[in-house]
């Protein structure tokens, strides 16, 4: 069913991950690539978790890094119900 939603899930959960950046972010991937690509079941019901490591952050030097991010999305509701990041890769 989280495949199902895929699309959905890059188009609600994008923004709220670029809000995460402290100063600025930049996509790794191509322009119409899904930034998502990994998926799993939340703990919460009804909720899946769709994870992506193509973005770069912005630390307070100007250094760029490469990080991991995921965002909790209801489907029923197409709500964002978290999202995360922290440095690394998949």
């Amino acid at each position: 069913m989280a495949k199902s939603h895929l699309v959905d899930a890059n188009t609600y959960c994008k923004r709220p991950v670029e809000r995460l950046a402290q100063y600025d972010f930049e996509w790794t991937d191509g322009w119409l690539t899904l930034k998502f690509r990994h998926y799993i079941q939340s703990e919460r019901p009804g909720t899946f978790i769709y994870i992506g490591d193509s973005i770069k952050l912005q630390n307070g030097f100007g250094a760029w890094q490469p990080h991991i991010y995921a965002c909790e999305y209801r489907p029923s509701t197409k709500t964002v119900v978290e999202v995360s990041a922290s440095p690394g890769r998949l």
